[in-house]
């Protein structure tokens, strides 16, 4: 018999659940084996140990005790998602790059646009420049690719007014709705 069979026998060993055989061959493998013998009597000791522990005595009103300390608890807050930052930088984006690209395809000077926002921003000319140079890439299809941009950034814009929609107005109605469905059942 090996160590690693022994070990995993022993618990059944220590409780006599095992058959007579394997009880057998377990005592004879612990005659031997001093490594084994060694963590039976670990076990007995761990065994000992638990049979000699006293149960807990709580107070008689210690659930009651403990349901109210949680019930003063602040409720935890879940981080939310600012999913409208992510949705206004990519419309943002978005529009740039088709702004860039209209204004590449229809020859209106971006350095004439980028003086008008001079106040605004030092850096328009360059961003525009840059933005306006993806349109280059795109060669004889920039009228097609402008129309289906502005075709894009249409639907991206009817999307995030239907998303706010749906937060500011459906949202809570149907929470409302939920609530006194769930008070009368």
């Amino acid at each position: 018999m090996r160590c690693s069979w022994c070990e995993r026998s022993l618990d059944r060993y220590v409780e006599a659940t095992l058959a007579p055989r394997a009880m057998a061959d377990v005592a004879k493998h612990l005659a031997g084996c001093p490594s084994c013998t060694a963590l039976l009597v670990e076990l007995r000791v761990v065994d000992a140990l638990l049979e000699t522990t006293k149960p807990l005595e709580l107070p008689i009103n210690f659930t009651f005790a403990v349901m109210a300390d949680v019930r003063t608890l602040a409720q935890p807050r879940v981080a939310r998602f600012a999913w409208w930052v992510v949705t206004v930088t990519y419309l943002a984006l978005a529009w740039l790059v088709g702004l860039g690209v209209a204004l590449d395809t229809n020859d209106v000077s971006r350095a004439a646009l980028a003086q008008t926002f001079a106040p605004i921003a030092a850096n328009w000319h360059a961003v525009l420049n840059a933005v306006g140079g993806t349109s280059h890439a795109l060669g004889s299809g920039a009228p097609i690719a402008t129309g289906a941009g502005i075709v894009v950034l249409f639907a991206d814009a009817l999307a995030l007014g239907a998303v706010f929609y749906f937060y500011r107005t459906l949202r809570p109605r149907l929470a409302a709705q939920l609530a006194r469905v769930t008070e009368t059942s």
